[in-house]
């Protein structure tokens, strides 16, 4: 937190000699110096004196060298002011070009939408392209979002203007009180579906149910099958 000090007696000590005197004291002339610096750098010191010391801030809309490299938790906001994304991790570093950061053991990353948290994330390593605000996610990812979703694989991906998770590798996940296991799929959050186009075992309290190109809505609660599908159910005892 920035502070100011006081330095004892603050009358002028520098200045003219005498009233007549034609030649300015190089104090002075350093002093207004100084001045006029701080007149023209004030939008930045303001900048890095209101940021919370722990945390650093990223617009899009603001000079990007601003935010410093090796922060332990950033925020990127839209043009709006509102927060898009949230991390804590290690680690973070802003690629030379300014358009990337790469986040090492994310303890969690957040993904906003209207402000509020959506989607939260932790990863081994996270990349964020500022610009797109597209996610790459690899090693031990793990994410959780609305209608009881959440997923568990090595690799994942956000495509931010589709609205979409992709889980290319062998992936564990959850919708409304069904598991999925299955080789990849990706999740609609527009439309709150989950897709997986491969074989699937889906599992719920009283059914098992493998097939393939299967589609969970969240809305409407029902998982359709695209192709042939076996359903083993158990029923409730006597």
């Amino acid at each position: 937190m920035a502070s100011i000090q006081k330095y004892g007696d603050t009358r002028p000590q520098f200045g003219f000699k005498r009233r007549h005197q034609g030649r300015v004291s190089p104090y002075f002339l350093g002093a207004a110096g100084f001045v006029a610096l701080a007149i023209i750098c004030w939008p930045r010191w303001v900048r890095w004196l209101t940021q919370d010391s722990d945390a650093m801030t990223a617009s899009l809309t603001n000079d990007p060298s601003l935010v410093g490299e090796g922060a332990q938790n950033i925020i990127m906001r839209d043009e709006k002011g509102q927060k898009t994304w949230e991390f804590s991790a290690k680690s973070i570093s802003l690629s030379p070009d300014r358009q990337f950061y790469t986040a090492t053991d994310v303890n969690h990353a957040i993904l906003f939408r209207a402000g509020r948290p959506y989607l939260k994330l932790s990863a081994r390593q996270v990349r964020l392209n500022q610009i797109t605000q597209d996610l790459a996610a690899i090693g031990t990812v793990s994410a959780t979002g609305p209608d009881g979703f959440s997923v568990r694989t090595e690799q994942a991906s956000w495509q931010h203007q589709a609205e979409r998770l992709d889980c290319p590798i062998k992936v564990h996940a959850t919708l409304r009180g069904f598991t999925f296991d299955t080789p990849t799929l990706f999740y609609d959050m527009k439309k709150s579906q989950l897709h997986c186009p491969k074989q699937v075992e889906i599992q719920s309290a009283r059914a098992t149910m493998r097939g393939s190109n299967a589609v969970a809505d969240a809305k409407t609660r029902q998982v359709a099958f695209q192709q042939g599908v076996q359903i083993d159910i158990t029923l409730p005892p006597r």
